[in-house]
């Protein structure tokens, strides 16, 4: 419909004159109706509400509203005849805990568990592989914890993997423990001869504790990429020497030794760090002897005590080195304070 340019009245399609203002119609405004583009508007309602629903989904299927519970437990029994174990663990999320019991039958005992809370869909029981073979008077086990489905920071928020090792204590035993996230804890009896030790784990602290009466007669290996390292040793034997090696490249190490009785043979102590402090606490008596030597490229070497000993802060050696029961100690950080605590007597 036709208006007027002039005053704005409708106009007839066939007046020549504005009949308000008597304005002659030579210029007229024609009437724009726009009209709405109804499929867009409901493309995007559409996506909205897709969006939405996912949203909604995602929170039902990973928020923390059910609770979990799963156990699995696998025994490997002795056979007659065995006297050394050798075992192989792989757990690539979870907490492990290396202990030595009486199994009153069995070689090995494996328990893995999870607790607390996830999903409307709970997870399933994660897959565990067990194989064993026996050669001789040695039993080697090895086993696969394969917990995947927990790989996401969600999960790993609400819920406690853990895995329990244990071995009977009368066999001679060889232990690997390796896991991607998560802490390891090992831990020794009086009595227990171990005849190699290895803890590695990515993402996650390590604690060994050798306890008074253990008999080492091998090599001792233990890294962690970012975590600490704590190790304790105390009244070893170590009759035929041994080479123990601490590693962490992000995180402090913790180092505490106590010997009374002889080593016969010497023991290597190697403590390396990239980023963080390294804390030593050594106490000596007797023929047992000992030699630090310690390196820092940022930081400092602070000596706290040093009874019995003599020397540089970076090279301290017990007023009876050298003798044949001895801690060659070697501490070395790139980035971090070097703590030394040392007593003989």
């Amino acid at each position: 419909m036709p208006y007027c340019k002039n005053c704005g009245a409708k106009l007839e399609e066939s007046a020549k004159f504005c009949p308000s203002c008597g304005a002659s119609v030579t210029g007229r405004i024609t009437e724009t109706r726009v009209i709405e583009r109804r499929p867009e508007r409901f493309f995007a309602v559409f996506l909205i509400a897709i969006l939405f629903t996912a949203v909604l989904f995602g929170f039902l299927f990973f928020l923390p509203i059910r609770s979990v519970g799963l156990q699995e437990t696998h025994h490997v029994p002795l056979s007659a005849g065995v006297q050394a174990v050798v075992v192989d663990l792989s757990v690539d999320v979870g907490d492990v805990n290396v202990a030595f019991r009486d199994l009153a039958g069995d070689a090995v005992s494996l328990n893995f568990s999870v607790s607390g809370y996830g999903g409307l869909i709970s997870p399933q029981i994660p897959a565990i592989s067990i194989q064993q073979e026996q050669i001789s008077n040695i039993l080697s086990v090895t086993s696969e914890v394969n917990t995947s489905f927990l790989n996401n920071w969600w999960s790993l928020a609400f819920l406690k993997v853990n895995c329990d090792l244990i071995v009977d204590s009368s066999l001679n035993a060889t232990i690997n423990v390796r896991t991607g996230t998560g802490r390891i804890s090992f831990e020794t009896r009086s009595g227990v001869v171990l005849d190699s030790l290895r803890l590695e784990t990515i993402t996650g602290a390590v604690e060994a504790s050798f306890v008074e009466g253990t008999k080492v007669t091998g090599d001792i290996s233990i890294r962690t990429t970012t975590g600490a390292v704590i190790f304790s040793w105390q009244n070893v034997v170590a009759e035929r020497g041994a080479t123990v090696n601490l590693r962490s490249t992000t995180g402090a190490a913790s180092v505490n030794v106590a010997q009374d009785e002889r080593l016969q043979k010497k023991v290597e102590l190697g403590v390396e760090v990239t980023t963080g402090a390294i804390n030593l606490v050594l106490n000596i008596n007797g023929d047992v002897s000992s030699e630090i030597t310690s390196s820092t490229t940022t930081g400092l070497i602070d000596v706290q005590r040093r009874d019995g000993f003599s020397g540089s802060s970076s090279h301290l050696q017990s007023n009876n080195y050298p003798s044949d029961s001895c801690f060659l100690i070697r501490l070395q950080t790139t980035t971090g304070v070097i703590s030394i605590n040392a007593r003989h007597t």
